[in-house]
């Protein structure tokens, strides 16, 4: 038995330091889908997100928002003017 523990470790386990092949290797999957995601979130999240931030928002553009919660729902589903709309445009 003449190997020594030292040297079977040495065999087994890879020298330390940065393995840049192995980097890029894990890393261009993500480089070539990132204008995908940075499009995603600038043209479909953020303004679904801001629309969503809206509905629950007292805003008309010029004041300062004030936070309304559900009032701005609570007011469509009482407006009659809006079930007549819906009535006449659904099918």
């Amino acid at each position: 038995m003449g190997v020594r523990t030292s040297e079977l470790d040495r065999a087994v386990t890879p020298p330390r330091g940065f393995r840049w092949r192995r980097f890029s290797r894990d890393i261009t999957p993500y480089l070539l889908i990132s204008p995908f995601l940075i499009g995603f979130l600038i043209f479909s999240l953020l303004p679904t997100l801001f629309s969503l931030f809206l509905s629950l928002a007292d805003w008309n553009g010029m004041t300062a928002v004030k936070f309304a919660g559900l009032d701005n729902f609570i007011r469509l589903v009482s407006d009659g003017r809006f079930w007549n709309s819906f009535r006449v445009t659904s099918p």
